[in-house]
């Protein structure tokens, strides 16, 4: 909270720094609506679930800066070298703008242009590229405690898989709260959270799993949950990633 200002009201005269601490006190409080101007525009609208993308993008970063990794960003798109490697990490877009071929031939008669309008936009994909390959690892978010929706995330990370021939993809979400499921799909989901949210190693909680399909590739299920501790978070990907790259 911030203390009572010592002018009677925060208005174009306010100082910088007082009119933009209470411009983000107000955005916080009301992060799901928006700030609205006079004229009734929308200045700000913080959607919930895209900020937890960008949390767990942080969470990525901060493991591959550790991993000796160099990022910088460009317009558009942040990059990533080591060596001789070099890392794209794309938000939101597709990967095939970077080498990476995807399943979709065609759509019945449909051009080109419409075809490549379909294609997936996973949360986040790395692509490294080394002098002997390319690997591709796609990160899917969800920000959902729903048995339901982290289903249908399952299967749509299983989607990605095959739609652009990723080596490895990762399933992250927070949590599951209601354990009831109301079909087969839920169950498996259910039990396959409880089953990496029980193992552990080395006294600590392991909280994430991989499913290894028969052509060697991984779909990872991972909770990352911005109200644990940073560092919890931060051990957990890390693990992940480092199997990965």
């Amino acid at each position: 909270m911030l203390p009572e200002p010592s002018i009677p009201s925060i208005d174009e005269n306010s100082p910088d720094w007082l009119r933009n601490s209470y411009r983000a006190y107000l955005i916080s409080k009301r992060s799901k609506m928006g700030i609205k101007s006079r004229g009734g525009r929308k200045d700000v609208k913080i959607v919930i679930s895209k900020l937890y993308e960008l949390f767990v993008y942080m969470v990525v970063m901060k493991v591959l800066k550790e991993k000796g990794f160099t990022i910088k960003g460009k317009e558009g798109f942040m990059e990533g070298s080591l060596g001789n490697e070099l890392l794209h990490l794309a938000f939101n877009v597709d990967p095939t703008s970077y080498g990476i071929k995807d399943l979709i031939e065609s759509v019945d008669a449909m051009d080109e242009k419409f075809t490549k309008s379909v294609l997936g936009r996973p949360d986040l994909s790395i692509i490294k590229e080394s002098e002997s390959k390319r690997k591709l690892i796609i990160i899917e978010c969800k920000y959902s405690l729903s048995p339901t929706y982290i289903t249908e995330g399952r299967f749509k990370a299983m989607a990605y898989t095959y739609e652009f021939s990723s080596d490895a993809t990762l399933l992250v979400f927070p949590g599951l709260l209601n354990r009831k499921a109301k079909q087969g799909e839920e169950e498996s989901t259910i039990r396959i959270y409880e089953e990496m949210m029980k193992r552990k190693m080395n006294g600590q909680l392991v909280g994430w799993i991989d499913l290894k399909l028969r052509d060697g590739r991984k779909v990872y299920l991972v909770s990352i949950d911005p109200m644990e501790e940073m560092e919890e978070n931060f051990e957990r990907m890390k693990t992940v990633i480092s199997s990965i790259i």
